[in-house]
């Protein structure tokens, strides 16, 4: 053994001070990791749950369909036949054809 006595081993040969300081500040920083993490999530829980108490659900959430069908909608292919007509003689085509001759 490296040590005669128990008293000889807390002794540490004279550096007892430093050894268990060293030990004790590990051990108070493994501690306060701990309870820190368990803070730290006990924390994200609660936002969590209050996230999901806010939330509606996906049944709550879900828009009914649209009862209009296609058939009965507003633009229809002679509307947009009549709009393209209209724009053509507006003279709203491209504008390389607006060209003045020199």
């Amino acid at each position: 053994m490296a040590f005669d006595s128990l008293a000889d081993f807390i002794a540490m040969g004279g550096h007892a001070r430093y050894v268990w300081a060293a030990w004790g500040v590990t051990l108070l920083m493994l501690l306060a990791l701990t309870l820190f993490a368990w803070f730290e999530q006990r924390l994200a829980l609660r936002v969590l749950r209050r996230h999901l108490r806010r939330t509606p659900t996906l049944a709550e959430r879900q828009v009914p369909k649209a009862s209009v069908t296609l058939a009965q909608a507003p633009t229809t292919q002679a509307t947009l036949q009549t709009s393209a007509q209209a724009s053509i003689q507006d003279g709203s085509q491209d504008s390389t054809h607006n060209r003045s001759a020199p």
